[in-house]
C-alpha cells in the first residue's frame, strides 16, 4: 500500500515505470532524544513523507565523483583503515550520507553505517568512534527531519 501511494503521488505515466523496482526500510518511531540511539522505541511508524528528491528528478548521489556503490564502499573502508580520521573527510562522508537520505536510498546507507562500524569494531579508536558515532546522529537527524522516524539501527 504505501508503494501504491508512492507511485500515485509520482506524476508519471504507468508506462514510464516499467522495470523500475522499489525498496523500502522500515523505520522506528522516533525518541525524545534522537541523540540516543542505541535505546529507541520498538513501535514502527510509516513513511509520512516522499524522499526530497525522487529518482526521476535528481541525479544519483556522487561521492568524490563515484556513483557506483561499490567503488563508494571501497574508499570508505580504505578511509576507516586510515590512522586517523580528519573532519574535512567525515563531512564528505556525511554529505554523501545525506544526498542519498535525500535520494531515498536507505538500504545503501544502512549498509555504509554496517561497513564503517564493521572496520571500526576491530580499532577501538575513540577518534574514529566519535566519526562514527557523529554520523549515525546526522543520519537519524536527517531520517527524523524528511520521515519523521530514525532508522533502525539495532542490526548494524
Amino acid at each position: 500500500s504505501e508503494v501504491m501511494s508512492l507511485v500515485n503521488s509520482m506524476t508519471l505515466n504507468p508506462e514510464d515505470l516499467r522495470g523500475v523496482g522499489v525498496q523500502m526500510s522500515k523505520l522506528k518511531e522516533a525518541s525524545p532524544a534522537i541523540s540516543n540511539t542505541t535505546n529507541v522505541n520498538k513501535k514502527s511508524v510509516k513513511q509520512k513523507n516522499a524522499p526530497v528528491c525522487k529518482t526521476f528528478q535528481c541525479p544519483v548521489p556522487e561521492f568524490l565523483g563515484h556513483k557506483n556503490p561499490a567503488d563508494v564502499k571501497n574508499i570508505i573502508k580504505n578511509w576507516c583503515e586510515s590512522p586517523e580520521p580528519y573532519q574535512v573527510d567525515a563531512d564528505k562522508v556525511d554529505e554523501y550520507i545525506t544526498d542519498l537520505i535525500k535520494y531515498g536510498n536507505i538500504s545503501l546507507v544502512k549498509e555504509l553505517l554496517r561497513l564503517m562500524r564493521k572496520q571500526l569494531k576491530v580499532r577501538e579508536a575513540p577518534e574514529w568512534n566519535a566519526v562514527f558515532n557523529s554520523t549515525l546522529q546526522n543520519v537519524q537527524r536527517q531520517i527524523h527531519a524528511l520521515f519523521n522516524g530514525i532508522l533502525d539501527v539495532d542490526n548494524l
